[in-house]
């Protein structure tokens, strides 16, 4: 734990098994077998929380980019509150794989507008760290920025802000530390599990502002529960 502590996280990709990648070098999750393991994995998560988060998001009509989507679900969910929307849900090929699955498994749940949302939502392949991102109105970001250290989180927030239309809106779901950083202790103990795996921690709502806003965003004061220890926030552009 110290070697890891010291290092900012594993020295090696491959020692973590959430940890993504750095630079221009292949991902650990486009291994097929890691990527369905680690989807699936945190698919009980995303299958609870993501009407939650859907039900909390602002409901608009435009476009939401899903950045590092997983699951997909959070994507699908708000797709279903806001039937005049579209969305693109971004990640690694393999794990897409996984994501179409479970939308197929969605969009045959017999909920009301389930149908519509497989035509409402696209597969992009990709890496948010290199590629061009696309254009949206809506960009979420669940669960992604405490795999990540600050100077990346730093570099992703400009990149999301990059890519938000006027009037657009950046929202963060995570578990989040007190801004003194001492607590609660479900999120400390999460954060610790963080940096044994991946190269960032979880962060406090104060250092997410201070991200948006050198990014050229206006963080809201706002502080929306979900549960089990996680929480939305946003800005505007």
């Amino acid at each position: 734990m110290v070697l890891r502590l010291r290092n900012d996280g594993p020295l090696q990709a491959e020692q973590g098994i959430s940890f993504v990648k750095e630079g221009e070098g292949p991902s650990p999750m486009d291994d097929p077998e890691l990527a369905r393991t680690l989807t699936l994995g945190l698919a009980g998560r995303a299958r609870h929380l993501s009407p939650i988060v859907a039900a909390t998001m602002s409901k608009r009509e435009g476009h939401l980019l899903d950045v590092a989507g997983g699951t997909g679900f959070y994507t699908y969910e708000w797709l279903l509150n806001n039937p005049t929307s579209t969305a693109t849900l971004l990640d690694r090929p393999a794990v897409l794989t996984v994501a179409a699955e479970l939308l197929d498994e969605f969009t045959q749940s017999g909920r009301p507008g389930a149908m519509s949302v497989k035509e409402r939502v696209t597969f992009l392949a990709g890496d948010m760290l290199m590629d061009e991102l696309p254009q949206t109105d809506i960009l979420l970001a669940a669960s992604l920025f405490h795999d990540w250290p600050t100077p990346t989180c730093q570099r992703l927030a400009h990149r999301f802000a990059n890519v938000l239309r006027p009037g657009g809106e950046l929202w963060v779901h995570d578990s989040f530390l007190n801004d003194t950083l001492d607590g609660p202790l479900a999120v400390t103990d999460y954060s610790a599990q963080l940096f044994w795996n991946t190269k960032g921690r979880c962060y406090s709502r104060a250092e997410y502002r201070s991200w948006f806003s050198e990014a050229g965003l206006e963080p809201t004061a706002i502080n929306l529960p979900t549960q089990m220890d996680y929480g939305l926030i946003w800005a505007k552009k």
